[in-house]
């Protein structure tokens, strides 16, 4: 390729092109993206596809810039659905080798999906693929048909199957249909052990060293640990007590959830139980936080600033560049204003700033020396490079697996040069603390509840 690789990504490339089609199930920092385009090079590709969340759409933009000169770069995910189909037909009459990058949110819908279809595309690359897991989701059975199309697919996640074998058969049914087969009930009755309620329930797994052995075949897993030279993590609990008039009402939701939970029977129960847990679940993480919703006009009320305090108090001691991270919008506005008011320079990443504009903020914040940047898990926690912090702040709780592991990945990556601490705010005695075990543990407590024991485990 003309540059310098690590000698992990010189055989991601290579058994890229041995097979053709390949997972990068690499940790975050790893060069999955500089791997992929050398694969693309490598195969003398004339049309890279690559289908990526909007945050990550100017990494792309740097790296081909960086990695593949002479390549024309066209961003897909600008304008309306008409402007950017008529730049996807455009393509066809370009000489020069493309990447086109679109979005997960719009690709498959029309006209792009048409427009995109009837290019032709010699490699197809799904970044964050775990978000076509969901192997009935319209952006993942238009990810098949697109690999169906493509000679040569590429599928790149740190997080490949966050809940369980079940979750690689739509990425593999893209990267290679012949590994697992393209029915879900036959790769269900020869992989999953069901039971539960209406035996919809996946408890157990068939199979696992011959699952484990086709996945290894067709898939690439670096390691941070194993691949960079990088500063140790130190994880640091921070807990703390709630208020006599939170804990009051944190107390009441729950025992008045597990009293309609205890009092559910009946064919329906099982989603009941489930929409019941998790719906109470984020109510109570919410008022750990120090806010809750008015039932009537569905106004968020203030109710306590135990969390916020502690926040600041933290804050207060470490006078560098530091990142918090928060679950909700409400959140992120206290921790804006608290800091603001301690006249300390502070910067927001949330889902109201668009692409162009997270980044500038960025960019500002990495300028300064003592700044904090608070940021909405959802929009922060995949493609953003973070290394200029080397603390960061878990004030609420993604029970998303896949978010939680890509946050950890922001500051600890090619760049830090310092041990990162990753501090766990959490209300003792409360949902809080559980988010944090099941995640530690590489648990999905957000999977389905569908059984009274698994509600009250959720909530007590």
């Amino acid at each position: 390729m003309g540059i310098e690789l690590r000698p992990y990504q010189t055989a991601t490339i290579k058994k890229g092109l041995e097979l053709g089609n390949l997972g990068i199930f690499s940790d975050t920092g790893t060069g999955k993206t500089i791997c992929t385009i050398g694969i693309a090079r490598m195969l003398k590709a004339k049309r890279l596809l690559v289908v990526a969340p909007l945050s990550v759409v100017s990494v792309w933009e740097d790296e081909v810039e960086r990695y593949w000169p002479g390549a024309l770069f066209v961003d897909g995910t600008v304008g309306t659905q008409k402007e950017r189909s008529a730049l996807v037909r455009n393509l066809r009459e370009v000489e020069e080798p493309v990447v086109l990058v679109v979005g997960y949110e719009t690709y498959w819908r029309e006209p792009l999906r048409t427009a995109v279809r009837a290019t032709g595309w010699d490699v197809v690359a799904m970044d964050e693929a775990h978000r076509i897991k969901n192997r009935s989701a319209k952006q993942a059975m238009f990810a098949h048909l697109l690999g169906k199309d493509s000679p040569h697919r590429i599928a790149m996640t740190a997080t490949p199957i966050p809940q369980g074998p079940q979750d690689a058969f739509s990425i593999f049914r893209f990267i290679e249909p012949r590994l697992y087969g393209e029915r879900w009930v036959d790769f269900r009755m020869h992989y999953l052990q069901m039971g539960g309620y209406y035996n919809r329930q996946i408890v157990g797994y068939y199979n696992l060293p011959e699952f484990e052995t086709k996945l290894h075949a067709y898939s690439v897993r670096v390691s941070k640990k194993e691949a960079l030279d990088l500063p140790k993590e130190q994880p640091v609990s921070i807990r703390f007590h709630l208020n006599k008039k939170t804990r009051a009402m944190y107390d009441e939701m729950r025992d008045e959830a597990l009293a309609e939970i205890e009092s559910l029977d009946g064919r329906t129960q099982g989603v009941a139980i489930s929409r019941i847990a998790l719906t109470t679940s984020l109510r109570l993480q919410q008022m750990t936080s120090g806010f809750s919703k008015d039932e009537d006009t569905g106004n968020e009320l203030d109710i306590g600033t135990e969390k916020l305090d502690i926040l600041m108090d933290l804050l207060s001691d470490r006078p560098q560049r530091a990142v918090v991270f928060a679950l909700y919008r409400r959140d992120v506005e206290r921790i804006e204003a608290a800091v603001r008011a301690e006249k300390r320079p502070v910067w927001v990443l949330d889902g109201r700033a668009n692409n162009k504009v997270r980044e500038e903020r960025r960019l500002e914040w990495v300028e300064s020396t003592d700044g904090v940047l608070v940021c909405q898990i959802a929009v922060a926690s995949a493609g953003i490079n973070l290394s200029a912090a080397a603390i960061d702040f878990f004030y609420s709780y993604d029970n998303n697996l896949v978010n939680w592991s890509q946050s950890h990945g922001r500051l600890n990556r090619p760049g830090q040069t310092l041990p990162v601490t990753h501090y766990y705010l959490s209300a003792r005695d409360t949902v809080d603390e559980k988010v944090i075990r099941s995640n530690l543990r590489k648990e999905n407590l957000s999977a389905t509840v569908l059984d009274k024991s698994a509600a009250r485990e959720l909530l007590v």
